[in-house]
C-alpha cells in the first residue's frame, strides 16, 4: 500500500524540494508520512514563512530550515549537507555557545532573545564572524513534551558593520542623538526661516548654522512622504482649517543615507491678522518603535498568511474568551456556520450548539497552563442543516505566546475523520453482524492464503474436521477422504477461473467415523487481478446428506419396481391400440398410453437421478459430429411441438469424443425448455464457437427469462424457477445435464435477464 505524502513536501520552494527528494529511509525520523503531527505542522509553517526560521528536532536536534534562511549558510558551506543532521556535528564551530540556549529551552525555560549577537558560522568555505538578532523557542511533540526548538532569526551583521562604521567616523552625531530624547523645531512662517536643535539637525543632516531654508529640511524627508508632509504644514497654517500637525513621516539623512521615523506634533501661533507668525514642535525618534509595529503587523499577517494557507483546519483565539481572531476556509467549512457569524467574537457565541461537552474547560486549561492538549477522534455535536449532527475530530490546541513569552491566545488545528471513523464503526457492525449469522448457522470460517498454503480458521472449523488449532493446513486436507480429495483440487482450479468456490466431500475423524462437508467460498484477487486468497464457510451436512441418501434409495427402488409392470403395460396398450377400431376405444387408449410415456419419463429421469448419486453415471465415449447431434437433437425436440424456429450458427463440422447419447439428452432438454418456455413461433439459434482448449454450445430464445437471483437455483434438483405457468416438468433435467457436463470434463451455465430471454451454455474438452 502506497502511504500519502505529507502536504508539506508539496509545497513550492527550495528546500521542500530537497526535502522531497533527500531518502529518509535510513534516518532515525523515517520516511516522512510517519513523522509526528506536530512536526509535519512546524515544517509546513517555516517553509511557508518568508521569514528566516530554522528547526531543530527530536534527541539528538536533527536540522531542518526554510527558503528564507537558506542565504544566510552561503555558498560551499553547509547547505544543504546538515538537512535532517544532528545538530551537535552540524554546528560544531558554534555548539559551545548555543547549546546551553537550546538546553535552557528544552528544560522548561522561557524563549530566549538574542539581538545584534556575534555568533561565527562555517560559510562560503570559510569561517565568517556573522551577527545575528534571534530567538530559540519550544517545540513540543504530540504528546505535548519538549521535543525541539524553533528558531526565528535575522542576519543583522550589515546593520551591526554599518552602525560600527556610523559611529567610528561620527562619534559627534551620535553624542548629540544620545543626549536628547527629542528634536525641537521653529518654523517662521514669514522669514521661511527654519531652526531645530542639535538633535533634529542631525536627523536631516543640517549644518551649525543658526537657521537654515525650510525647503531644505523637506528635502531630507523621504519621497513617499514629502508631498504628504507639505500638504499637512499648509493645512494647519491655513487659520480657517488649522487642522492638527500630528502625522509620522520618514527622514533619509542626505548624507549616510540612514533613515530616521519620527512622530512629529506642533503648534502654529496666528496675529490678530489670521497670519500665521510661528511653528513651532516637537520631534520624536520612533524608528525602533515603528519598526517593531511593523514587525508585529508582520509577524501577525504571517501568521495569518500561514493560517490561511494550512493544509488543515486551523483557527487563532484570543484572549480568555477565545475570540476567533484567524480562522481558514477550512475550520470554516467544519464549523458549518456563516464566516460572519463566527469572526471576531467568543468562539462559543459563534458556535452555541458546541457549548456544554467539554470544549470551554479544555480551551480554558491551555489558556491558563500554557499545556497542550491533544485529541483522537473526539465526537462533537454541531449544528448543520438544521439537524445535530456528531462529527469525529482529531484536534490539537496549542498555548500561542507573544514576544514576552505571554499567553495571549490558542491554536487551535482540526483535522475532520467523521468519514474514516463511521467507515471503522461501520465495518465492526457489519463484521460482528457476520460473525453471529455465521454461529446461528452452526458454520465453520476459513481464510486461505493461497499462495503460502495456509488457513485462518474458527473454532468450528477445526471442530467439524476434527483438528486443533495446532493442526497443520496440510494435515487438514488429508482428513478429506482420499476418494474426495480429487474434487476438492478439481472445485480450487474452477474457483480460480470462476472466482467462486463450492465442493461436498466427506471428512474421515481421528475414530474413523465419516461425516460430510460442504465447503463455499470466494476468491479474492489483489489490485492486479492476480488471486491471492479464499475466504468462505464449512457446513456440516452429514445428516441432510444421510436423509438424501436414503431418498434416493427409495427413488431407485421405487424406479425400478416401477419400470418393468408400465414397460409390460405400455406393449399391452400397444397391441390393443392396433386390434380396437372404435374411435373412443382408442381415444382412451391414446390417454392411457400419454400417461405411460410421463411415466416412463419420469422413471428414467429418477433412474438416471439415482446413478448420478450412487456415481454410476457410466459414459461410452466416441467420435461424433457435433453438428450432426445438433440437428438430430433439433428433430427430437421439435417433434410434437409448436413450430419454433431452430437456426445453427457458428463453428461447423467439428468432430467431438463424447457420449452421443448424452449429449443428445443434454440438448434435447435445452431446446426442450426452450421451446416451452418462449413465445410461439419464436426463433431458438444454437451458436457453436471454439478456442485454444473449449468447445462452446449456446442455446439462446426469447423467452421469459429467469430472475437473476435465480440464476444460480436451475441446477439445483426438483428446483423449477417458474412452475407457476402450467409447464411440465419435474425439476431434474438441468440437474442431469449439469451432472453429464461435469463427467465429460466439460461445464454448464445459464445468462438470463427477465422478460428478454435466456441463453443456456456447456463447453467440452477439445
Amino acid at each position: 500500500m502506497t502511504t500519502k505524502q505529507p502536504t508539506f513536501l508539496s509545497y513550492p520552494g527550495e528546500m521542500a524540494g530537497i526535502m522531497r527528494k533527500k531518502d529518509w529511509t535510513n534516518s532515525p525520523l523515517g520516511p516522512p508520512a510517519k513523522w509526528p503531527l506536530s512536526l509535519q505542522t512546524a515544517l509546513g509553517i517555516i517553509l511557508h514563512s518568508k521569514f528566516p526560521m530554522f528547526i531543530w528536532w527530536g534527541p539528538e536536534l536533527r536540522c531542518f530550515y526554510n527558503d528564507a534562511y537558506r542565504p544566510s549558510l552561503g555558498k560551499d558551506g553547509k547547505h544543504p549537507s546538515i538537512l535532517g543532521e544532528p545538530a551537535a556535528e552540524a554546528w560544531a564551530e558554534i555548539w559551545p555557545i548555543i547549546y546551553p540556549l537550546i538546553k535552557q529551552v528544552l528544560d522548561g525555560g522561557e524563549a530566549t532573545w538574542s539581538e545584534d549577537q556575534l555568533v561565527p558560522i562555517y560559510r562560503n568555505a570559510s569561517i565568517e564572524d556573522v551577527y545575528w538578532t534571534f530567538s530559540y523557542s519550544r517545540l513540543n511533540n504530540d504528546e505535548g513534551d519538549p521535543f525541539g526548538i524553533l528558531v526565528t532569526c535575522v542576519e543583522t551583521t550589515e546593520k551591526v558593520l554599518g552602525l560600527r562604521e556610523l559611529k567610528e567616523t561620527n562619534n559627534l552625531l551620535q553624542f548629540a542623538t544620545e543626549a536628547a530624547d527629542l528634536g525641537t523645531w521653529d518654523y517662521d512662517p514669514l522669514t521661511g526661516t527654519f531652526m531645530g536643535n542639535a538633535r533634529l539637525k542631525s536627523w536631516f543632516g543640517l549644518g551649525p548654522e543658526h537657521e537654515t531654508d525650510l525647503g531644505l529640511a523637506i528635502s531630507s524627508i523621504a519621497a513617499k512622504d514629502r508631498q504628504r508632509v507639505i500638504e499637512s504644514i499648509e493645512a494647519a497654517l491655513d487659520y480657517d482649517r488649522q487642522l492638527p500637525y500630528d502625522l509620522e513621516y520618514t527622514i533619509v539623512h542626505p548624507v549616510t543615507g540612514v533613515e530616521t521615523i519620527v512622530l512629529v506634533k506642533g503648534r502654529p501661533f496666528f496675529d490678530e491678522n489670521r497670519k500665521a507668525y510661528r511653528f513651532s514642535g516637537t520631534m520624536e525618534d520612533i524608528t525602533e518603535k515603528s519598526r517593531t509595529r511593523q514587525l508585529m503587523a508582520e509577524s501577525e499577517q504571517n501568521l495569518s498568511n500561514l493560517v490561511e494557507q494550512a493544509p488543515v483546519a486551523m483557527c487563532v483565539l484570543k484572549g480568555p474568551q477565545h475570540i476567533v481572531a484567524i480562522a481558514n476556509e477550512r475550520m470554516i467549512r467544519l464549523w458549518g456556520k456563516p464566516k460572519k457569524q463566527v469572526m471576531h467574537r467568543p468562539i462559543f457565541d459563534g458556535l452555541p450548539d458546541a457549548r456544554g461537552q467539554g470544549l470551554e474547560d479544555l480551551l480554558d486549561k491551555v489558556y491558563a497552563t500554557g499545556t497542550r492538549f491533544t485529541a483522537q477522534e473526539r465526537p462533537v455535536e454541531l449544528l448543520r442543516d438544521g439537524a445535530m449532527e456528531t462529527v469525529y475530530q482529531n484536534f490539537v490546541y496549542e498555548p500561542l505566546r507573544d514576544s514576552k513569552g505571554e499567553i495571549e491566545g490558542v491554536i487551535a488545528v482540526t483535522i475532520d475523520v467523521t468519514e474514516q471513523v463511521m467507515a471503522r464503526l461501520q465495518l465492526e457492525e457489519a463484521e460482528e453482524r457476520a460473525r453471529l449469522a455465521t454461529e446461528a448457522a452452526n458454520l465453520g470460517t476459513f481464510d486461505f492464503n493461497i499462495i503460502g498454503a495456509t488457513a485462518i480458521t474458527s473454532p468450528r472449523f477445526l471442530e467439524i474436521f476434527d483438528a486443533d488449532a495446532s493442526t497443520p493446513h496440510a494435515e487438514l486436507v488429508n482428513r478429506i477422504h482420499p476418494e474426495d480429495r480429487p474434487i476438492r483440487e478439481r472445485a480450487h482450479k474452477e474457483a480460480l477461473q470462476t472466482g467462486r468456490l463450492f465442493y461436498e466431500a466427506r471428512i474421515i475423524h481421528h475414530g474413523g467415523a465419516i461425516s460430510w462437508v460442504r465447503i463455499e467460498g470466494r476468491v479474492i484477487v489483489d489490485k492486479a487481478g492476480t488471486p491471492v486468497r479464499i475466504v468462505g464457510t464449512a457446513l456440516d451436512f452429514t445428516e441432510h446428506r444421510e436423509l438424501e441418501q436414503k431418498r434416493e434409495e427409495m427413488i431407485a427402488i421405487a424406479s425400478h419396481e416401477l419400470r418393468n409392470p408400465m414397460t409390460s403395460l405400455r406393449l399391452a396398450l400397444d397391441l390393443l391400440s392396433v386390434l380396437l377400431e372404435p374411435r373412443d376405444q382408442r381415444l382412451l387408449l391414446e390417454k392411457a398410453q400419454e400417461q405411460v410415456r410421463r411415466l416412463i419419463a419420469m422413471t428414467t429421469e429418477l433412474l438416471n437421478v439415482s446413478k448420478i448419486t450412487a456415481g454410476e453415471l457410466d459414459l461410452k465415449p466416441e467420435i461424433v459430429n457435433l453438428h450432426r447431434v445438433i440437428e438430430d437433437s433439433i428433430a427430437t425436440a421439435h417433434a410434437g411441438t409448436r413450430s419454433n424456429l431452430f437456426s445453427i450458427t457458428g463453428a461447423s463440422d467439428i468432430n467431438i469424443r463424447a457420449d452421443r447419447f448424452r449429449i443428445e439428452q443434454v440438448l434435447v432438454n435445452l431446446l426442450s425448455n426452450a421451446v416451452k418456455y418462449s413465445p410461439r413461433d419464436s426463433e431458438v439459434i444454437i451458436d457453436v464457437s471454439l478456442n485454444s482448449t473449449d468447445i462452446k454450445v449456446c442455446v439462446t430464445d426469447k423467452g421469459i427469462g429467469i430472475e437473476p437471483d435465480k440464476t444460480a437455483m436451475v441446477f439445483k434438483k426438483f428446483t423449477r424457477v417458474d412452475a407457476t405457468r402450467g409447464i411440465e416438468g419435474y425439476g431434474l433435467g438441468l440437474y442431469i445435464s449439469e451432472q453429464i457436463m461435469r463427467a465429460h470434463g466439460g461445464q454448464i451455465g445459464v445468462e438470463s435477464e427477465k422478460g428478454i430471454g435466456s441463453t443456456f451454455w456447456f463447453t467440452l474438452p477439445r
